[in-house]
């Protein structure tokens, strides 16, 4: 061990005179040999039988570490630090092994410290045998860490092992197919000694535990019959680690006893009271297993005082870990103090200036703001009341148009039933029908006007009531296809319901529907008007829909049909208020109406009623 921490630390001086990483923050998703071999270091530990102490160790490690930190190299002080938590893990101080995670992240926030950081947490949870939560932290790390092979191969042999222990099989074959093609181009043998040993070891586990338990035997016969993987340390230990579990699975118990003290012995070369605790209680369910009671016994009672031994050195050092951090934080807080009074008075002199500055920033910024959003509410005032005079004529010449073209029609046919009495009785009654005609046409633009007038100060008067809308749709175009108007399209009325009640104004809804066929046949010569009633896919909503075959409207008009005075055509009769007065009845009755653009024969006006009371009605 000596002549291994020799040479890192030769290595480390060699790399204070050739940068051979950088900050981690330049180079966060590298790799580099440095790291490399730092990692392979960790992964010797595993089995490296300790002649000195953990604490020598440690130290050791301690001055390298900081020397990597005054160089700034930050990646291989994060992982010499990872490695230092091990010893602590490795030693049962679970609490200084957390401590030492914890100055990972105080070294570098990057993707790298991140990563070691989880996997480091999950070799404390695994020692605690928290092994959800130690599976969640290392899928964690291998999110965040480069894709080096023997570090990925590390961390999905973890997860391998919590695998089989958490009885994952078909996850745990999952991680076997990962850890082959990561290691497919280079192979395993190219691997660290000691993550060759546990992978074929859990590897042939794997199969047993799933009950391949031929394919199982046939990798432990590879494992023992490969030559190269005897000349490493820990091999004995893992030979004897397997073939106690594959023994106690089979039942064969005087294979499994010898092979379980074997283990016992080989974990007492490496001095890990973990291994050693584990080793002693696995031994005493075997001996328990197979009627042997009296030679339990004294397995689970060597078992018991390791973990009550480990439990009491974890809780002593938690305890002396508390109480220097508690003294830590005192002399901060002293000195913070001391920090505190002597800045507190510069520090209000130099806020009151501040204030006061800041006060007439703020002051100037918000009159500034104030002075802008007058002028903005200026312009929108002058471009309103542009826009209302221009209303105001297109709506006045409208009107003008459209009254006087009936007001002409009834005072030239009343002039002449005054002025021939004799007239023809047919000649008579075409004149009546004229002359009411017109007054309908006249009356129903003043209604519009006053229609729109009223909406717009909300003061329509709406009846509600539940009726059947259905009956009211029929009613209708039975209506149009009774009465004479200028279009020759065929008037229908189509519905998969028999009946649909709604909350609604009668008279309302029949005028909205009355409008919008009434705005069909003016634009559909030939062909068809229908009016469809059904629910939504939620039943929520009743829809209409009003459909024809006539020369339809523009896309770029569509949304502007239901504006004030708009007209698509202005040969057409009508003063543009029609749609408006529809969008404004039907949203004052909780819906909304819109044009179906994918339609594309004609046009297709859509309205939506809701099928239940509303805050709206």
């Amino acid at each position: 061990m000596e002549k291994l921490l020799t040479h890192l630390t030769r290595f480390m001086l060699l790399f204070t005179l050739c940068t051979a990483w950088g900050s981690c923050d330049h180079k966060s998703h590298e790799i580099t040999s440095m790291t490399e071999r730092l990692i392979e270091l960790d992964d010797s530990l595993y089995f490296f039988p300790k002649e000195k102490s953990l604490a020598d160790l440690f130290d050791e490690f301690d001055s390298i570490a900081q020397i990597c930190a005054k160089e700034g190299d930050h990646s291989s002080e994060v992982m010499l630090r990872h490695i230092m938590a091990d010893l602590q893990t490795m030693a049962g101080h679970n609490a200084l092994a957390f401590n030492e995670a914890r100055k990972l992240i105080e070294i570098s926030d990057c993707e790298f410290s991140q990563g070691i950081y989880f996997l480091t947490l999950s070799n404390i949870d695994i020692e605690l045998n928290l092994f959800a939560k130690a599976r969640q932290r290392l899928l964690e790390a291998l999110d965040r860490l480069p894709e080096q092979r023997t570090l990925h191969t590390r961390m999905h042999l973890h997860l391998l092992e919590l695998n089989v222990i958490q009885q994952s099989y078909n996850q745990a074959m999952l991680r076997i197919d990962k850890i082959e093609r990561l290691n497919a181009e280079k192979g395993l043998h190219t691997l660290p000694h000691n993550i060759q040993l546990r992978y074929a070891a859990w590897k042939a586990l794997a199969h047993i535990y799933s009950g391949d338990i031929e394919y199982g035997q046939k990798l432990m016969l590879d494992f023992e019959a490969n030559e190269s993987l005897k000349s490493f340390d820990g091999y004995e230990l893992i030979h004897h680690l397997l073939r106690r579990n594959y023994h106690h699975i089979l039942k064969e118990y005087d294979e499994a006893e010898h092979h379980a003290i074997a283990y016992i012995n080989e974990c007492l070369k490496f001095k890990n009271r973990h291994w050693e605790q584990n080793a002693y209680a696995r031994a005493g369910k075997i001996f328990e297993e197979s009627g042997d009671l009296a030679e339990a016994l004294p397995f689970y009672q060597r078992a018991v005082h390791l973990r009550d031994s480990l439990t009491k050195v974890s809780m002593n050092r938690e305890e002396v870990m508390l109480k220097e951090e508690q003294q830590l934080e005192d002399q901060e807080y002293q000195l913070w103090k001391k920090r505190h009074t002597l800045l507190r008075i510069a520090f209000l002199g130099g806020l009151a200036a501040l204030l006061l500055i800041a006060g007439i920033i703020i002051f100037l910024r918000h009159l500034n703001r104030k002075v802008k959003r007058s002028n903005l509410q200026l312009k929108e005032a002058h471009r309103k009341v542009n826009e209302s005079i221009q209303a105001k004529s297109v709506f006045l010449s409208n009107m003008s148009h459209e009254i006087r073209t009936p007001l002409n029609a009834i005072s030239g046919f009343s002039e002449i039933l005054i002025s021939q009495p004799d007239m023809e009785k047919e000649m008579r009654t075409e004149c009546n029908n004229i002359i009411r005609e017109n007054s309908m046409l006249l009356l129903k633009l003043l209604n519009d006007v006053l229609d729109l007038s009223n909406l717009d100060i909300e003061k329509m008067s709406f009846s509600l009531n539940h009726h059947d809308v259905v009956a009211i749709g029929r009613s209708i175009t039975n209506m149009f296809q009774n009465i004479k108007h200028s279009s020759n399209a065929s008037i229908l009325f189509e519905t998969e319901v028999s009946e649909l009640t709604l909350y609604t104004d009668e008279n309302r809804l029949r005028q909205l529907l009355i409008n919008l066929l009434i705005n069909a046949t003016k634009f559909t010569k030939e062909g068809s008007i229908t009016l469809s009633i059904a629910l939504d896919k939620q039943g929520e909503n009743a829809l209409f829909a009003v459909t024809d075959t006539g020369c339809g409207i523009p896309l770029e008009k569509q949304k502007s049909v239901f504006s004030r005075f708009e007209k698509l055509n202005e040969e057409v009769s009508g003063t543009g208020l029609g749609l408006s007065i529809c969008q404004s009845i039907i949203q004052r009755l909780g819906g909304d109406i819109w044009i179906d653009s994918s339609y594309t024969k004609g046009a297709r006006f859509v309205f939506s009623h809701p099928t239940t009371k509303t805050d709206k009605l």
